[in-house]
């Protein structure tokens, strides 16, 4: 169908065409921009890669994951993600809300089982919205480091009522803003250690062990919020700066494991790194990414709600000037667990991923490391970048358009001339196919009834918003469907021709 079409770029038009045969298409172009930035600005390595409405269409892998073994950097490669991480960490929250276990705008403290308020406003409730969006008005406060070395120095970790209720160990007043809960933005990694806090409690088990049955295996994705957890670990890489390892520098010998039985879930999730820790390759990036854009839907089979991925992405806040911090024009919008780039561009302020464009996903940034996780839903288009350090100082340089490193902004450039443009084109042409094909099919938005007005009849399928199939048949002329209770659904139909289309209603 898309062999047809004039291609204005050779690129554009070799990927079409194996896009439409199922295969990936990798561009020496691509793999040649990459080697430029990679000696550029002196990486230790770098892995790229982007999916089209999940086809590969562009993989890359260069340098080393080892300075001292000289191994290669490869897809075997693990990284400490960092804060890519609290994406991953949102979903396993999200996960335990839509089974019940509590509600978004619910108050915190019924949960942890004391009254976790800001001091400055002691009758604000703290809710799961709030975590989850930075708007709670917790900040990594000058109490912050010394609580986290704590943490992680034992496997009998300090409680976080240490840190953040007064009189605590590690407390200090600047742990809390002075604005109101929940009208202020302020990025924080405190609290997504309370979020991880909170999967332990209400899925009582730590922290490490929830992610790992709840959502990276059920999404096929490799890798653990616990190194002890990683099968080879010198497929793990040390992260440098200047050629110096500053973490996960194991030197071939694995981390001993949690050792505390007695460990209560629900003291201190910290301790396993919601906020930063997860290690995982570049597919396993690449996997969360569509599952976002999949509507929670991985394989088949739906790992979150519809509704709640579309609440990750829609703006739980934006900044208007005076409402938040949004580091130098980097965060101008959020949603639950996700950075909302508006595609904006300043002299080196702001948060554009791809100029003028709306993605959604996650930076990260740690002991060398750099990470970009992003989506494009309307195209389906994903990508996601990962380097391990560099090897002589002075490399990460603000960007000249934007808040992000300059680094950054050069792989972002070489994604966006080659990937994608030619996915922008193939979702449009894909898109005006389908209208054309569907044309004789349509929902009354008043009765809810599907008509379908052209001579051969269509196979339909009704799934609800949670991904579950409520009805399958044959439309000839008209027919009410069959839905358990009134919602959005979404009505997929299967033409004889090989198209297919999709409607959604709230009527039914």
């Amino acid at each position: 169908m898309i062999s047809h079409i004039a291609c204005m770029k050779h690129f554009i038009g070799v990927l079409f065409c194996l896009l439409a045969a199922g295969e990936p298409a990798f561009s020496q172009e691509f793999n040649e921009a990459l080697d430029q930035i990679r000696a550029e600005y002196n990486l230790t390595g770098l892995a790229a890669a982007a999916t089209c409405q999940g086809t590969p269409v562009e993989t890359y892998y260069g340098g080393v994951r080892n300075l001292q073994t000289g191994a290669p950097l490869n897809e075997d490669t693990y990284f400490r993600i960092a804060s890519v991480s609290k994406a991953f960490t949102a979903a396993a929250l999200l996960r335990l809300s839509e089974a019940g276990a509590f509600q978004l705008d619910d108050d915190v403290s019924d949960a942890l089982g004391y009254l976790l308020r800001n001091p400055n406003h002691p009758t604000v409730p703290i809710t799961y919205r709030m975590l989850l969006n930075h708007t709670a008005s917790i900040q990594d406060g000058t109490g912050y480091s010394g609580f986290l070395g704590a943490t992680t120095a034992t496997d009998d970790p300090p409680s976080v009522t240490e840190i953040l209720l007064p009189g605590g160990s590690f407390y200090t007043a600047n742990m809390w803003r002075l604005e109101v809960p929940g009208t202020h933005f302020a990025y924080s990694n405190m609290t997504y250690g309370m979020i991880g806090t909170l999967v332990e409690i209400h899925a009582d088990m730590r922290f490490d062990q929830f992610v790992n049955s709840q959502v990276l295996e059920p999404l096929g994705i490799a890798g653990s919020f616990n190194t002890a957890d990683i099968e080879d670990i010198d497929n793990l890489s040390p992260l440098y700066r200047n050629s110096i390892p500053q973490a996960d520098n194991f030197q071939g010998t694995a981390p001993p494991a949690f050792d505390n039985p007695d460990y209560v879930p629900g003291t201190n999730g910290l301790r396993f790194g919601p906020q930063g820790g997860l290690r995982t390759n570049l597919e396993g990036m690449l996997t969360f990414g569509n599952l976002l854009i999949n509507h929670g839907v991985h394989e088949g089979v739906s790992f979150l709600d519809s509704t709640t991925v579309a609440e990750m992405l829609l703006p739980q806040w934006t900044h208007t000037g005076n409402n938040g911090d949004n580091f130098f024009g980097l965060f101008n919008s959020w949603g639950l667990g996700i950075h909302r780039s508006l595609g904006i561009t300043g002299n080196g302020s702001g948060d554009a991923v791809f100029p003028g464009t709306v993605m959604y996903g996650h930076p990260g940034e740690a002991y060398g490391l750099l990470s970009d996780l992003y989506v494009h839903p309307e195209t389906g288009f994903v990508f996601a970048f990962l380097t391990n350090g560099y090897t002589v100082a002075g490399n990460y340089a603000f960007g000249s358009t934007t808040t992000f490193y300059a680094v950054e902004e050069a792989v972002f450039s070489a994604f966006e001339e080659s990937a994608w443009a030619a996915c922008q084109t193939v979702a449009s042409t894909e898109e005006t196919e389908r209208a054309q094909a569907c044309r004789d099919i349509y929902c009354d938005a008043r009765t809810g009834l599907l008509y379908n007005t052209g001579e051969a009849p269509v196979q339909f399928e009704v799934y609800s918003s949670s991904g579950k199939c409520t009805e399958r048949g044959i439309l000839h002329h008209s027919h009410e469907p069959k839905v358990e209770a009134l919602g959005i659904y979404v009505v997929r139909i299967l033409r004889h021709d090989g198209h297919t289309c999709v409607l959604k209603t709230a009527r039914f």
